[in-house]
C-alpha cells in the first residue's frame, strides 16, 4: 500500500506538468500502476491463503486419521468393557459359590466331629465288646468243660432203670 501511495504521489506530480490528455494518459497509467500494485499484493495474500488451506488441509487428514484411529480403539475398548463386566460377573458368582462351599466345608467340618466322637465311642464300644467276648468265651469254654465233666460223671454211674408204668384205675 506505500508503494502504491507513493507511485501514485509521482505520477500525479508529473502530470500536473502535462496537458489534458497526457494527465488522462497519466491518469490511467497511475490507475494501472495502481491495479497492477493491488493485484500482486493480492496475489501475496492468495499464496499466503493457498498455503493456510494446503496446511489446514493436511492438519484436516491427519485429525481425520487420528480420528478414524480413536473410533477403532474405542470400538476395542468398548468390547474389551463388555469382556470385563462379563468376567467381573463370572468371578461374582464364583465368588458367591466359593462362600456357599466355605460354608457346605464348615457343617461338613462339624458333621465330621461328630462323626469322630462317634467312632471314638463305637471304638470304645468295640473294645469293650471284644473283651467281653473274651470274657464270654473263656466262661463257655469253662462251662463247656465243666458240662463235659459232668457228662463223663454222669456216663460213670451207673445209675438203675427205673420202669414207669402206667396204672390204670381199677
Amino acid at each position: 500500500m506505500k508503494r502504491f501511495f507513493a507511485l501514485a504521489f509521482v505520477l500525479l506530480s508529473f502530470s500536473c506538468v502535462s496537458t489534458g490528455s497526457e494527465e488522462r494518459i497519466n491518469a490511467i497509467e497511475a490507475n494501472l500502476e495502481t491495479v497492477k500494485v493491488k493485484n500482486e499484493e493480492l496475489k501475496k495474500e492468495l499464496s499466503k491463503l493457498q498455503e493456510t488451506l494446503r496446511k489446514q488441509r493436511e492438519k484436516i487428514l491427519k485429525v481425520s486419521v487420528q480420528l478414524k484411529n480413536l473410533e477403532e480403539k474405542t470400538l476395542k475398548l468398548e468390547a474389551e468393557n463388555i469382556r470385563l463386566k462379563r468376567e467381573v460377573k463370572r468371578e461374582r458368582t464364583l465368588k458367591e459359590e466359593i462362600e456357599k462351599l466355605k460354608s457346605e466345608v464348615v457343617k461338613l467340618n462339624l458333621r465330621l466331629k461328630e462323626l469322630k466322637g462317634s467312632v471314638l465311642s463305637n471304638k470304645d464300644c468295640c473294645s469293650k465288646s471284644r473283651n467281653l467276648c473274651r470274657l464270654l468265651d473263656e466262661r463257655l469254654k469253662g462251662v463247656e468243660a465243666k458240662v463235659q465233666e459232668l457228662e463223663n460223671k454222669l456216663n460213670r454211674l451207673k445209675i438203675p432203670s427205673v420202669k414207669v408204668e402206667k396204672i390204670s384205675p381199677k
